[in-house]
């Protein structure tokens, strides 16, 4: 499976979280990290992929695109842990650097 982590500054005073809200309509493929941090199953996320994509270029904000198809490693806790595993990732692909 692929997928895709999208990484911004989430600023408020910049962003509407409204308008950021409208851009995601398959929460199912899609893990909340946190504010300005994704992670999509690329297959299933496309359009919403895309419509954060333009959504941020419109706004002139910076942001990285990462696609992975394997493995993820960072500091992970229980409950980020968890929301990965809720779009398909599973406990062998993540390499949690903290253990």
């Amino acid at each position: 499976m692929k997928y895709t982590l999208i990484a911004f500054n989430f600023n408020p005073d910049r962003i509407d979280r409204k308008y950021l809200d409208e851009c995601f309509r398959h929460p199912e493929a899609r893990a909340n990290i946190s504010d300005g941090v994704y992670v999509f199953d690329t297959r299933k996320g496309w359009t919403d992929i895309h419509r954060l994509r333009h959504f941020l270029s419109r706004l002139n904000i910076s942001f990285v695109e990462l696609p992975f198809e394997q493995a993820l490693g960072g500091f992970f806790p229980q409950s980020t842990r968890d929301k990965l595993k809720a779009i398909g990732i599973s406990d062998d692909a993540l390499f949690n650097l903290s253990e």
